[in-house]
């Protein structure tokens, strides 16, 4: 039977009309996140069969998760992906980043390191789980790490899954758990890639076939769906491109106009061929296989493979090439393309631009049911899914893909900058500040549309917390020096993450038809805590006790040292100085000065100053002042700078350094001193990335815990949703 070879693909997917450009994928680099190993010799192999150029892919090993081996259940996966996005992108750098042997490593470890280390513009992940098992929570630190791909012009392309609407259930005969889509293909970030099948049959395969059986032009496509085919060839049960409405993410803008009514995003946001009986995808493996379990290596041979397993890897490939035909028009554009989902959506619908999508509108991805299961129907037949027609719909999305009018649209459209400015660096939990983007252009004509999403991604422990959206706003037009512009402003509430290792803004224009997309740099926000101690200064006796300081504010637990303390004697081979326990004070034994320090759980922290004074020799005994901080609020404190410099600093003044500031403001009354905030977070673009795994690490100096073992509340559940449909 016939199979889809690379030049197959290009063929119909108008891909070959770019290599005729000599756009072939060069200087562009392709990361596809693994589970295990690959076979250089099966790669090899694949490109030698097919004509393509000698290029073996590049690994990044994720640290900490084991030694890198093949790991059998997987080696299916890697050398798919490997093999078709180079095959798209023949001259492009593909770069495994997988994980080793450890039991406990995870298709999240890889997809996270990727976009923290920007492994590639491009990033390809074949993986996911029912979105249902995930939380709030939980999606909402998937949706930091989407907001920083996207901040860093990073496009994510994700597998919609191979079980049709019921994206909760794996390789069974009947759906029993409803309507369903996966996740992470469900973050509006990422792009959801679903499937189609090529409507070829043995009356018009001369049409498009040659007496070779290889492709002559575009097949016409319509939903995959192969649901219950035969179960002894090895892909029975269910199988159809996954789509439906998501139950975690609300609808994004760019879906609004185009989408159903259904207040959820919705997926699949684009198609490719993913039929197991027709035409599917050639793949060089050693490895022998039944329902996707490795048995034994063998000699390299010729197979088959399909699922939105395989048209993910390939759509990653045509990314690539858009990415160096962009970067050859505008040589001083930004790198990357970062979300492309609101420029599909918005050329999908517009008259000069519709050429670059097939609209399917044949097919589904309906699936039966168990009766009396979620979402089955009450009476025969018992099914559930979506069908196929004219413009979006949930079981082809916007539809596949012309390569060439892709980039041929997309070049017609202006780069653009962003920038934005915060009305203040530094805010509470919940209050209001003033955020404005500015988007610029070389343009001269056509007044700029779109809209900014502002990201907020907060610092958690081992990596990106709880993050997500502050809105979205509507460019307003605006000319500069004759060219257009646009200009976003919006008022938006802290969110929580301030008082802890801090909280990084970004704003990202999503582009038009006209104007590409861009983002800002990340700019940090700062917790103004509302921690104070009382008094802020005081005079003790030597050795003199009974003294207890108070704060208001803040997170508690409070936790109390002191630091530069010049109270100190050697007394019978030991150093005393004076001491603080939970707040009360046991001066020096000698005059001097001596700085208490409290800090609360976020690390915002008070200071008060102490003078301790020889009773012999000022001739009285201080007498222990009454205070309270009950009614006074206090000053802010200044915070400290967010780099890495400020953060060692901050190190080096609680070991004792105070010239390494410690700032305190008085008030009147008690004398009570705010706090200051020891934020760290991401510096501005890229580099942040290094500095928010500092400034994560630095909490935790004494307590280094290797990647492994941090707790992910994703782990249990992720997986792959099946095997890759095989048919030998």
């Amino acid at each position: 039977f016939p199979v889809l070879a690379p030049a197959d693909f290009a063929k119909i997917y108008d891909v070959d009309s770019l290599y005729a450009a000599h756009i072939t994928g060069a200087g562009q680099s392709i990361a596809v996140v693994e589970r295990g190993d690959f076979n250089d010799s099966d790669i090899a192999a694949f490109r030698q069969r097919f004509g393509l150029p000698n290029r073996q892919p590049t690994r990044i090993l994720v640290p900490n998760t084991g030694m890198p081996a093949v790991n059998v259940a997987n080696v299916f996966e890697a050398e798919l992906d490997l093999e078709w996005s180079g095959a798209v992108a023949p001259d492009a750098t593909i770069v495994s980043v997988f994980t080793g042997d450890a039991p406990n490593g995870d298709e999240l470890d890889p997809l996270i390191y990727a976009i923290e280390q920007r492994a590639a513009p491009v990033v390809s992940t074949s993986f996911g789980r029912c979105e249902a098992w995930f939380t709030s929570t939980d999606a909402s630190v998937l949706e930091g790490y989407g907001a920083i791909a996207s901040l860093g012009g990073m496009t994510v392309l994700v597998a919609s899954a191979d079980t049709g609407a019921a994206g909760c259930d794996g390789s069974t005969l009947v759906a029993g758990y409803g309507k369903a889509v996966t996740f992470p293909a469900s973050l509006p970030e990422f792009v959801a890639v679903g499937g189609s099948q090529f409507q070829l049959t043995a009356t018009n395969q001369s049409m498009y076939l040659d007496t070779q059986l290889d492709a002559l032009s575009y097949i016409p496509e319509s939903g995959w769906n192969e649901t219950l085919g035969d179960i002894d060839a090895g892909y029975g049960g269910l199988g159809a491109g996954g789509g439906g409405a998501s139950k975690l993410f609300a609808k994004p803008y760019w879906q609004v106009p185009y989408t159903p009514n259904d207040n959820s995003r919705d997926m699949p946001d684009v198609v490719l061929s993913a039929s197991a009986d027709i035409l599917p995808y050639a793949v060089s493996m050693s490895w022998t296989a039944a329902d996707g379990d490795a048995q034994a290596p063998q000699p390299e041979a010729l197979t088959a493979y399909a699922g939105t397993s395989a048209a993910t890897p390939a759509l990653a490939g045509m990314f690539a090439l858009l990415n160096q035909a962009l970067a050859e028009a505008n040589p001083a554009a930004s790198v990357g393309l970062g979300n492309v989902n609101p420029i599909l959506y918005a050329l999908a619908n517009n008259a000069t631009s519709r050429s670059a999508f097939h609209d399917i509108t044949t097919g589904d991805n309906v699936v039966p049911c168990e009766p009396a299961s979620p979402d089955c129907p009450s009476t025969p037949p018992y099914q559930f899914g979506y069908t196929a027609g004219p413009g979006y719909d949930q079981a082809t999305g916007l539809g596949s893909i012309d390569a060439a009018n892709l980039v041929a649209a997309w070049k017609t459209m202006t780069p653009t900058s962003t920038s934005l400015e915060l009305a203040a660096s530094a805010t509470t939990v919940g209050s209001s500040f003033q955020l404005t983007a500015t988007v610029a252009s070389t343009a001269a004509a056509n007044a700029m549309t779109g809209v900014v999403t502002f990201y907020y991604v907060a610092s958690g422990e081992g990596g990106i917390g709880v993050s997500g959206t502050l809105g979205v706003s509507q460019v307003t037009p605006s000319t500069s020096s004759a060219t257009e512009g646009g200009i976003v402003s919006l008022t938006a509430r802290a969110p929580e993450g301030l008082d802890g290792s801090g909280v990084q803004i970004g704003a990202f224009y999503g582009g038009d038809p006209h104007y590409l997309a861009s983002w800002s740099a990340l700019s940090a926000v700062r917790g103004a805590s509302t921690l104070t101690i009382c008094p802020t200064a005081m005079t003790l006796a030597a050795r003199q006790a009974g003294f207890t300081f108070t704060t208001t504010g803040g997170s508690p637990p409070i936790r109390w040292s002191t630091l530069a303390d010049t109270t100190c004697t050697p007394e019978n081979g030991q150093i005393h100085c004076s001491i603080i326990d939970g707040g009360a004070l046991a001066a020096g034994p000698k005059a001097g000065l001596v700085t208490v320090v409290a800090m609360d759980q976020d690390d915002s922290y008070v200071t008060a100053a102490v003078t301790v004074v020889d009773p012999a020799a000022d001739g009285a005994v201080p007498s222990l002042p009454a205070t309270s901080c009950a009614s006074d609020a206090g000053e802010a404190g200044s915070p400290l700078a967010d780099s890495e410099a400020d953060a060692t600093a901050d190190a080096q003044a609680l070991d004792g350094a105070p010239e390494h500031g410690m700032g305190s403001s008085k008030n009147s009354g008690c004398g009570c001193s705010a706090a200051g905030t020891d934020s760290h977070g991401i510096a501005g673009g890229w580099a942040g990335v290094a500095l928010l795994a500092f400034s994560v690490a630095r909490v935790f100096v004494n307590h280094p815990r290797p990647r492994q073992q941090e707790p992910r509340s994703l782990r249990k559940y992720w997986d792959k949703p099946s095997h890759p449909r095989l048919h030998t």
